[in-house]
């Protein structure tokens, strides 16, 4: 029975881990989205300018 309850333990630790990991992941993966969101605001501005200065 202990070695049941042990074992019942290791995996509740493991999936408390790979919750946690997930979570990282999460917040890693949201944080790249900010950049490329920034980014490509940077480079829809740029075209802008650009299509301006070519009609002017």
């Amino acid at each position: 029975m202990a070695e049941g309850g042990s074992g019942s333990q290791a995996r509740q630790d493991l999936r408390e881990r790979t919750k946690q990991l997930a979570l990282r992941v999460i917040k890693m993966c949201a944080a790249l989205l900010d950049e490329v969101d920034q980014l490509l605001s940077i480079s829809v501005a740029s075209i802008r300018t650009t299509k301006q200065r070519l009609q002017s």
